[in-house]
């Protein structure tokens, strides 16, 4: 089976994905607001369902909220000046 080069486009994504972001400006408030936000309504979902698997699902998902919301203020696409090489 032959392979076929990825495209620059594709190659810069994955470089994106999975290269770490540290916080520029407000983005460290950004995710602490974000997190607090969940924390609160995991806590009402806590007092208001059973527990049970359904709660624990409910839970997991607001894990994934916090991720990828978090995950999306750190891929932030800034523009970049371009290069006059």
């Amino acid at each position: 089976m032959k392979r076929k080069a990825p495209s620059s486009k594709l190659v810069q994504e994955i470089a994106r994905r999975f290269t770490y972001h540290a916080p520029e400006g407000d983005q460290a408030s950004r995710y602490q607001h974000i997190r607090a936000m969940c924390g609160q309504l995991a806590q009402e979902l806590a007092k208001l369902c059973p527990d049970g698997r359904e709660l624990q699902q409910a839970l997991n998902d607001l894990d994934n909220v916090v991720f990828w919301a978090n995950a999306s203020i750190a891929r932030e696409i800034k523009e970049e000046p371009e290069y006059d090489g």
